[in-house]
């Protein structure tokens, strides 16, 4: 329907490769209010012309965000026009702009951060430290990719808290950490209109 906008969420780790690291589809419906994200696998293969057949993690070091927009519009038939590129490192900094964020952790975590199981209030570094573990019951690189999900999904929790001028402000301090099609009122206002049930 016209009232859902997505937008095209894209981690990157500038301290371990140039690929993406993580993909995501975020889909936030104005009328409702409510807001989700989908995972992509970053190994699917797509076409590149003159290339040929590559993960589509490697399109963006290839051709940047238009490169990874028309590869992920044509695998998944869809016309999302609208990105946010996010360096993991800068969960430092967009944590603290937030006053940090409450996650709970699992035993295996709170001994991987040094703190305490349970509800905890991460500040930046402890934020960043979350989003790279890698390994979760499973053995496998998945739950760094949900633990980053998690990160991102408590920073948005902790922005529809903010009040309409604390919100704005916050967004302009987070654009240095972005790269984005979207203005610094438009992600508010999609934040807004999250919140807004």
């Amino acid at each position: 329907p016209n009232s859902v906008q997505t937008i095209a969420l894209f981690l990157t780790d500038s301290a371990t490769s140039t690929d993406v690291q993580t993909i995501l589809l975020a889909s936030i419906d104005r009328e409702s209010g409510r807001a989700c994200m989908t995972d992509l696998r970053t190994d699917i293969l797509a076409q590149i012309s003159q290339v040929g057949m590559i993960p589509l993690a490697k399109t963006y070091a290839l051709g940047g965000p238009s490169l990874m927009m028309k590869s992920l519009n044509e695998l998944l038939e869809m016309n999302v026009s609208n990105y946010v590129t996010l360096d993991v490192s800068s969960f430092v900094q967009i944590a603290e702009s937030v006053g940090g964020m409450q996650m709970t952790l699992s035993a295996d975590e709170a001994a991987a951060l040094q703190c305490e199981e349970g509800l905890q209030t991460l500040d930046g570094v402890q934020a960043l430290c979350y989003g790279r573990i890698r390994k979760g019951d499973t053995g496998d690189d998945w739950a760094r990719v949900e633990r980053q999900s998690v990160v991102l999904n408590a920073i948005f929790t902790k922005l529809q808290s903010a009040s309409a001028t604390e919100l704005i402000g916050s967004m302009r301090k987070l654009v240095p950490y972005v790269t984005t099609s979207l203005s610094p009122t438009d992600m508010a206002s999609l934040i807004v209109g999250a919140v807004k049930n």
